[in-house]
């Protein structure tokens, strides 16, 4: 195996240029554009069951239990990238999305929320299953939401999975857990995951 060893490097420009988008300035900062800078992870156990409104309410929505994360980037130019898994019996009308600090992310991907007050309807970033029993409280499952967005700060953001019906009327959802099992260890369980990623720019 090669091996070079390097005592010191300069350049005129004082920033070192390498191919593939690294760059070490002078004051010994490392850039690397799409690079993982920091990642945050939290697994959520506890069985429980949350109820949402229904579209025709405006703008409300209910925060999904427990999924709830604080994240704080290094760089105020970041991409942040959340992935989270709720595992439960999720009605099928069920729609989800992200907050930061309360309020609706937006970004150019996403800006084609149907969010109208009083809208009939409401759109987000994913939807549950339809699970052909038309109900939820048979056999549980996995509902994966992804989003990117670019929180322009270095501030230690909140950010939250939240939910509502896809239509007028409301519904329950049950997280960890089938619907008819109260809880029991003798039903399927399992677990919910939230996961933050910072990329840098």
């Amino acid at each position: 195996m090669s091996k070079i060893v390097v005592r010191e490097l300069s350049s005129p420009t004082g920033n070192l240029e390498f191919q593939g988008g690294l760059t070490i300035n002078d004051t010994t900062s490392i850039s690397y554009p799409g690079r993982i800078v920091q990642m945050k992870h939290k697994m959520i156990h506890t069985r429980t069951s949350w109820s949402n409104p229904g579209s025709n309410t405006g703008s409300v929505s209910n925060n999904v239990p427990n999924m709830n994360i604080d994240f704080q980037c290094k760089f105020s130019d970041s991409l942040v990238i959340m992935e989270a898994r709720v595992m439960g019996d999720v009605h099928h009308n069920t729609i989800f999305r992200y907050t930061v600090n309360g309020n609706k992310i937006t970004t150019a991907a996403y800006d084609s929320y149907n969010d109208d007050e009083g809208a009939n309807r409401w759109s987000g970033l994913t939807c549950a299953a339809y699970d052909g029993a038309d109900n939820n409280s048979s056999t549980p499952g996995d509902t994966f939401i992804m989003v990117y967005y670019k929180p322009g700060n270095t501030n230690n953001n909140t950010y939250r999975i939240v939910a509502r019906n896809g239509n007028t009327g409301a519904n329950t959802n049950y997280m960890n857990r089938c619907g008819s099992s109260n809880g029991q260890n003798s039903y399927e369980c399992g677990v919910s995951s939230i996961i933050m990623y910072e990329i840098e720019e």
